[in-house]
């Protein structure tokens, strides 16, 4: 009996250890379960919108996926927001691309544009001759309707093009096959034997100036640069770090893996939109220092030549410059701004995107169809390539003269950051292209911002996404071995905050080497900045710093509604202080507060905010004492949401942060202020778009 009774003792604690073992088993399992889930996103929920991009790891040649999870630094795959701790004031968010939170907000569009149109008949050759891509295209093709038009800038005017009045035939002679070009963009147009609508297509390659090589010539041996390096760079629109790695794996593989870049994680935006980032990266300054009439009264009257250009730095040691944006109905100083009186590089691509882009409504209204709001393709031609072939082919016009080039792309991925994927293998391609002129060229990819408007821009993800961009610099593989302290600081600075204002001081230290140029706001890269270095030193409002760290709280407090009708209230006062958007634009009301957060009380040196001064420094104001918080609110009419933060002082009072982000669209609710008033647009809405009974 005794033994019985001990075996059933014994039977229950073998039973109870097992429960207990399963527990823990179970748990385990959960916990894992959740691990993995966060990594490989593949719930139903997420599987169609990021299968594709992990995919396009899983597939790389040569490269498992943990392999590639190192070479691009993904975060450990946990749920939620990390941070990178190394030391520094600033403690950067470690976003992970692929946050299974977020995930279904971002569209799966492919790797392919589906660029779809006529054969493209003719090409330029590496010689800058207009050829035939085929030899039998002669017998398709009427040559004698083959027209050639050359495309320019008019004098003094950023707006408009010019083409040639003459017509200029095809063959030079009878039994020539080419037509050399003798400038940078043309169109081409003719006619097919078995169809009935004409054919174009247009061209922009780089065409040796005369005067250029002469200046050139002279300034190389009165004031060569310190590092004579070819600056080469392209920008993305509306592209943020985690973007980047998503919609272009194979382009961020090739980067870090084949060109050991130098990618840097804590690059942040320095305002809201385009304009501030470049104008920051191209001319070290604030919009508002260079030019503070520029968005006053009902006209842009001032031109923006004056601007202290790095391309004209570069012109002034001898280098031939290149600008080239695509997408001109937004291009980043004339959207805003007047633009330039004079050309500001050698070689400027506006003008052949103005042709082009009349072309292509010209062609669409034929139809009577709407173009997208953004073009990816030119018939079977990807734009992007267009851009970059553009580029590139400085080097052929140019050997052995120093070279600048900055090019953006904003046709491919300003409304539609996902379409970047278009372009992945065709980047890669271009870096192979690169990879023969890296011993003499500096390369940089650069993004402007991440997403601004949408549902994952109102995501705390797509929030710190924004402020911060991507930024890779390449640089010859000897320059390690020559210069190992300027490399080891840059290596360094990968991980702390960073902004244009340091790329712009790099770009310069290039030409003032071997000494840093004095009087730059902000630090080279190739120089050691203080892991103590707060945003207000890197030229970031503290409005934009992506340091910050915040907590939730109750979208129902007193101090939040009162500080979201503070924002509200400055807003409207922003829209009455002109008398143009006074009298159409619609003052906004308060709906509701959507999210509230509180900054956490420590020094990360974010309690400034900046203004510039005129000597080219930045002049830092103490932020009020009190709380620091950070509002999500909803207005209307027509349900605008927007993002900004106050300081509520102790008597109550609350002081708003200049700087407030739209985060949902405006379409053209602006249309009436859009041209004269174009720094209110994420403000205004038209009287015109509401009913009578909505005027004052």
């Amino acid at each position: 009996m005794i033994f019985r009774m001990l075996c059933a003792k014994m039977r229950r604690k073998k039973l109870f250890l097992l429960f207990l073992f399963c527990v823990a088993l179970g748990v385990w399992f959960l916990i894992d379960y959740e691990v993995w889930l966060s990594k490989r996103c593949w719930t139903s929920k997420c599987k169609k919108s990021q299968g594709q991009d992990r995919q396009e790891y899983d597939d790389l040649e040569d490269l498992t996926l943990e392999r590639i999870e190192n070479v691009l630094l993904i975060p450990n795959p946990v749920r939620g927001i990390r941070n990178i701790s190394n030391g520094s004031t600033c403690t950067l968010p470690n976003l992970d691309p692929f946050e299974v939170s977020v995930s279904h907000l971002i569209q799966d569009l492919g790797r392919n544009a589906n660029c779809q149109g006529p054969d493209l008949h003719f090409t330029i050759s590496s010689r800058g001759n207009l050829v035939l891509r085929k030899k039998e295209y002669r017998s398709a093709i009427n040559l004698r309707t083959v027209e050639l038009r050359y495309i320019s800038r008019p004098n003094n005017d950023d707006d408009s093009y010019d083409t040639s009045d003459e017509v200029l035939p095809f063959q030079k002679k009878a039994d020539k096959k080419y037509r050399k070009m003798t400038g940078d963009f043309i169109n081409v147009n003719y006619e097919l034997k078995k169809e009935l609508e004409n054919q174009n297509q247009f061209f922009a390659r780089v065409v040796p100036k005369e005067n250029v090589l002469q200046r050139s010539k002279e300034l190389l041996k009165k004031n060569p640069a310190g590092l004579p390096l070819n600056i080469l760079i392209f920008g993305f629109d509306s592209t943020s770090h985690a973007m980047f790695q998503r919609k272009l794996p194979r382009t961020a593989v090739y980067l870090q893996n084949k060109l050991k870049a130098y990618i840097f994680k804590g690059y942040s935006v320095v305002g809201d939109g385009t304009t501030p980032i470049l104008t920051a990266l191209l001319t070290g300054k604030f919009v508002g220092e260079l030019q503070k009439n520029e968005q006053g009264g009902s006209k842009r009257t001032n031109y923006l030549d004056v601007w202290p250009w790095i391309m004209k730095d570069y012109e002034k040691h001898g280098y031939v410059s290149l600008y080239a944006e695509d997408d001109q109905r937004i291009a980043t100083f004339n959207i805003r701004l007047k633009g330039f009186n004079k050309p500001p590089a050698d070689h400027y691509m506006r003008p052949f995107w103005l042709a082009l882009e009349d072309h292509i409504l010209r062609k669409m209204k034929r139809k009577k169809k709407f173009p997208h709001n953004n073009l990816a393709c030119l018939g079977s031609e990807p734009l992007h390539n267009i851009t970059l072939d553009y580029l590139f082919s400085m080097y052929n016009a140019y050997p052995t003269t120093p070279k600048f080039g900055f090019a953006f792309m904003s046709y491919l991925s300003h409304g539609i950051p996902e379409q970047l994927s278009y372009a992945d293998n065709d980047i890669v391609e271009y870096l192979k292209r690169y990879e023969k002129i890296r011993n003499n060229t500096v390369l940089i990819l650069l993004s402007d911002h991440g997403t601004r408007i949408g549902p994952l821009r109102n995501s705390m993800q797509g929030s710190l996404e924004e402020r911060l961009p991507w930024l890779s610099i390449v640089l010859p593989e000897w320059f390690e071995k020559k210069y190992p302290d300027m490399a080891d600081n840059m290596k360094n600075n990968q991980h702390l905050v960073t902004s244009p204002f340091d790329v712009h001081a790099t770009l310069r230290h290039f030409l003032s080497f071997p000494k840093e140029d004095p009087g730059q706001m902000t630090q080279s890269l190739f120089s050691k900045i203080d892991k103590l270095r707060p945003c207000a030193k890197a030229g970031i409002d503290y409005h934009w710093c992506p340091c910050l760290k915040w907590h939730p709280i109750s979208v129902k407090a007193d101090e939040v509604l009162a500080s979201a009708k503070s924002v509200v209230q400055k807003i409207n006062d922003n829209i009455s202080k002109r008398d143009l958007s006074f009298s159409q634009c619609s003052p906004l009301e308060l709906t509701r507060v959507v999210y509230a957060a509180e900054l956490e009380s420590e020094k990360t040196g974010s309690e400034y905010l900046l203004s510039p001064i005129k000597n080219g420094r930045m002049r830092r104001h103490k932020v009020p004492s009190g709380r620091r918080l950070q509002i999500v609110l909803e207005t209307s009419p027509l349900k605008g949401t927007f993002e900004a933060t106050v300081t509520v002082r102790k008597n109550g009072r609350v002081v708003v942060n200049p700087h407030i982000s739209r985060t949902s669209v405006y379409s053209d609710n602006p249309h009436c202020i859009v041209d004269t008033l174009p720094e209110l647009r994420k403000f205004c809405i038209c009287y015109d778009k509401l009913n009578n009974n909505n005027k004052r």
